[in-house]
Order: structure tokens, then C-alpha cells, then sequence
């Protein structure tokens, strides 16, 4: 499952663009100013990823009962989320041989999904160095994928829980997912309820080497109704979910200029993705131990998730 989840992480995050650089490497042309709107297209899509798939139904396994299969996420980037205007272009206007004014300009250019052309920053007068003196295109991706693993296990009362787990290196980068969830369901404690409801709480953390962490939390409430066909199980499932993403990114900026030398800044800043909030539709087919679910999420970029496991009930 490992090297199948990796299918989808080192693409995005590591793989060249068409001029051979990874999203890391694009990332590390920006300085701490700009490094925010260059990535916060990245931040909002990929927690809406990671939260997504999180349940295909309200009821709870029985004790030890389990659900262990793949989930998939994809994320279409919306043309807007593809360029941004840099107001913060730091620039420094020579006024004599050995002094310098400072200051800020501002350019339109590509975020990390946009096209992969370079921006110039300006020169004029002449005497004026932008830093950096061109922005970075971005990797001209249309869909964000991201595969996982999950397993669903059932505790006791309508208590479940749910792990993710993906670790591997590669090129020696290490690469790591961790998510738990915490599940109740409501019908063990009211089984007079007419429906299946259940609240869930989970949080997840990614880490790419040592430039990128993410930290990223789901609150749900989600309600499903098994029907009754025979030969197999179809149950509609709804859901509205508060989310929660944090992205940290930690390098080393640095500009050789002929005039000035050589500028260099640690970058250590938070970015808070733009996915809040998400209404979740779906649905689950269930053929003997098979189970496969799709649902479709409402929120600041929709997306859709798609599943199949072995389920244990």
C-alpha cells in the first residue's frame, strides 16, 4: 500500500515540471513575503483532500469488525487558485555606487498550480534588483490526487476508530502520513433513532523531509439509511464537516546578486489553508464483503472521494 500511496505523493510534491523542478525546489525561489500566496492555492487543496473520505456511513462496526482498503481524493484546482498578485517583490533602487533605496513592487505571476512560466520582476530604473529578479511558475496541475490507506476498526458501544498510515523515502526524501479518527455512532446509545447518525473527529499529519509539515482536523456529523435490495447493499450517506489545515514551511532562501552579494533568509512561516467548512453526498454499495463508495464535497474547492475495502461489519 505504501509504494501505491507513493504513486500519488511524489508526483505532486517531488517530480519535475517541464523545466525539471519539483514543487519543493519551486517553493525555495520564494522569499518569506510571497512564500504565502506562491503556496496558499496548495494549503486549501490539499487539506481538502486529506479530509475527505473520512466515513461512508453513520453506523459503526461491531466490536473488532473492520473496513481496510484505499481511498482516493481528487481535487480540481480552480482556474483562480492558479495566479496571484505579489505585492511584496522586495527592490532595492541604487542611488549611488554604494547605496540602495528599498522597497516593494508588485507582479502578477503563477501560484505553485499555474502554468510553468517564470515571471520577470521589474527593472527599470535600471539600477533597480528585485529579489527574487523572477518568480517561479508552478507545476500546471488541473486535479490534485492524493491515495491513501485507511483501516476502520470497531471498539465498543459504536465507538471506531480509523488510522491512516503511509511512510516511505524516496530519493532521499523521507515522506510520511499519519491519521487518527475517533467515531461515535448515536444508535447505540438511541437505537430508537430512525436513521443512522454519528459524529467523528480526526486529525492528520504530512511531513515532506524537512521543508514541509502539515497539520490538518475534521469535525463531522453524518447521518445514512441502509436500504434493503436483495443481493446488495446501497446506503445514501450526508454529512457537514468543519476543517482545520495548517501548513508549515522551513528553508533557506538565498539571491547572489553581482551589486549587493549575496542575500539570505531563513523561512519559517504558517500557512492556514481556506477549506473551513464542507457538505458531503454519497453513496455506498456493499456485495458481500466488497464495499466501494463515492461522495462528492462542498467547499471552498469541491472535490470527490472514492473508496473500496474489505469490510467485516
Amino acid at each position: 500500500m505504501r509504494k501505491i500511496a507513493g504513486i500519488f505523493f511524489i508526483p505532486l510534491l517531488l517530480a519535475g515540471t517541464t523545466y525539471s523542478k519539483s514543487i519543493e525546489e519551486l517553493i525555495k525561489e520564494m522569499t518569506e513575503d510571497l512564500v504565502t500566496t506562491y503556496t496558499q492555492p496548495l494549503v486549501t487543496a490539499f487539506g481538502t483532500a486529506m479530509n475527505c473520505g473520512l466515513y461512508n456511513t453513520a453506523s459503526a462496526h461491531k466490536t473488532l469488525g473492520f473496513d481496510l482498503g484505499l481511498k482516493l481524493m481528487l481535487v480540481p484546482i480552480p482556474a483562480e487558485a492558479k495566479t496571484a498578485n505579489y505585492n511584496k517583490v522586495l527592490t532595492f533602487i541604487r542611488t549611488s555606487p554604494t547605496t540602495y533605496d528599498t522597497g516593494f513592487t508588485e507582479v502578477t505571476g503563477s501560484t505553485v498550480f499555474g502554468d510553468t512560466h517564470f515571471t520577470d520582476t521589474p527593472h527599470n530604473p535600471p539600477d533597480t534588483i528585485c529579489i527574487p529578479n523572477e518568480l517561479p511558475g508552478g507545476v500546471n496541475l488541473a486535479v490534485l490526487p492524493l491515495i491513501v490507506p485507511q483501516l476502520s476498526v470497531g471498539i465498543y458501544k459504536g465507538n471506531e476508530v480509523m488510522i491512516r498510515y503511509v511512510s516511505f523515502t524516496f530519493e532521499g526524501t523521507k515522506i510520511s502520513l499519519l491519521g487518527l479518527g475517533l467515531k461515535q455512532n448515536f444508535n447505540a446509545l438511541l437505537p430508537m433513532l430512525p436513521i443512522d447518525l454519528g459524529v467523528q473527529f480526526a486529525y492528520q499529519s504530512f511531513k515532506l523531509g524537512e521543508i514541509l509539515t502539515s497539520t490538518n482536523t475534521n469535525i463531522n456529523l453524518h447521518a445514512s439509511k441502509s436500504l434493503s435490495i436483495p443481493g446488495i447493499g446501497i446506503t445514501p450517506y450526508v454529512g457537514v464537516g468543519l476543517d482545520n489545515t495548517n501548513m508549515r514551511l522551513k528553508y533557506d532562501f538565498e539571491f547572489i546578486d553581482p551589486y549587493t552579494g549575496t542575500f539570505s533568509q531563513a523561512v519559517d512561516v504558517s500557512v492556514k489553508g481556506e477549506n473551513s467548512s464542507r457538505t458531503v453526498l454519497g453513496l455506498r454499495l456493499k456485495l458481500f464483503v466488497f464495499t466501494l463508495n463515492a461522495d462528492y464535497n462542498i467547499g471552498k474547492y469541491p472535490s470527490f472521494s472514492i473508496g473500496s475495502c474489505i469490510s467485516f461489519r
